[in-house]
């Protein structure tokens, strides 16, 4: 039995730190790192994801020490993390604080820890993407949202052209890229079938409505391969039933039950190197569904990194 201090702290009491678990400065001891970033000046639709580090901390579930699914201790010995509190960006100011997301994050992947990004708007992904090019070189990445992210907006970065500079900044290999959930919201029709022709996958939402979680999961692992890879989980992907507190949502998304299933099947296989959730807006998120959808599926996260660890396939390389 793991006695330490914060063990059966309840998540609504202490620091507020995700789920209680500690600040370790040493990244040398940890496996991931914990990071809010409260940067949302790029929305398109709904602002307040900057509060979404804060809501998605205090407003946890109280599943904060045994991963029922993986029969783990994920938040004791199984698995160390830190909570690394919040990037000190500046609200109002895009070009700075994607600078200042890019080199705070940019250590933690050199110490060979995985990132936990609490956004914040999707543009935070640009400068996750930016930090792990750095790292890694061209990445994967695994996109569940409910729009692609490639709209057309001069030389201003916003949360909706995310994966159009990802692409143009070449940060991303999209021969191993995918996009999964998107429904609708096309200002064109190349907006539709952008990057297809270089390689990206594109599962729409009525077409995974027709395909099973396994082959889903298939689909996904079968793309990425063994890339470094990064995930940025959009809140929208999720129908606006199980989480209302979005940017910009969305009917006909999908359940938590869902994306939970995914991600425990995917992250035991793919080379994860960060993994972020962004747009959620807990001032529109009745009965606080979206927060709890958040932790819910975080917790997942860390409990398939423990799963994966355990069976010796976590390593700091």
């Amino acid at each position: 039995m793991n006695e330490r201090m914060y063990d059966n702290m309840p998540v609504f009491s202490g620091l507020h730190t995700f789920h209680n678990i500690p600040f370790q400065k040493d990244l040398d001891k940890v496996d991931y790192a914990v990071v809010g970033i409260p940067f949302d000046t790029t929305a398109l639709n709904r602002c307040g994801a900057r509060f979404a580090p804060m809501a998605i901390r205090s407003f946890a579930s109280f599943s904060n020490g045994f991963g029922w699914n993986t029969n783990l201790d994920v938040y004791a010995e199984e698995l160390e993390g830190t909570d690394y509190g919040e990037i000190a960006i500046k609200n109002g100011y895009t070009k700075p604080s994607l600078e200042r997301i890019k080199n705070a994050l940019e250590p933690i992947y050199k110490a060979g820890v995985i990132g936990i990004i609490l956004g914040g708007g999707q543009a935070c992904t640009l400068a996750e993407l930016r930090a792990a090019k750095d790292v890694f070189g061209k990445v994967a990445l695994i996109h569940f949202s409910n729009d692609r992210s490639v709209t057309e907006n001069g030389d201003f970065i916003d949360d909706g052209n995310m994966l159009l500079n990802a692409y143009k900044e070449e940060l991303i290999d999209p021969a191993h890229s995918i996009q999964l959930g998107v429904r609708g919201g096309y200002h064109c029709k190349k907006e539709s079938t952008y990057l297809l022709d270089k390689g990206l996958k594109l599962l729409t939402a009525s077409r995974m409505h027709n395909m099973s979680l396994e082959e889903i999961c298939t689909a996904i692992k079968e793309q990425v391969g063994d890339m470094p890879c990064v995930i940025s989980f959009e809140m929208g992907f999720l129908d606006p039933t199980n989480a209302p507190g979005v940017d910009n949502p969305k009917i006909g998304g999908f359940t938590t039950y869902d994306i939970r299933t995914i991600l425990r099947d995917i992250l035991l296989t793919i080379n994860l190197k960060s993994f972020d959730i962004v747009n959620l807006t807990y001032m529109f998120d009745g009965g606080e569904l979206s927060s709890q959808a958040a932790d819910g599926i975080l917790t997942d996260v860390v409990s398939a990194l423990a799963k994966k660890k355990t069976n010796g396939g976590l390593s700091h390389e």
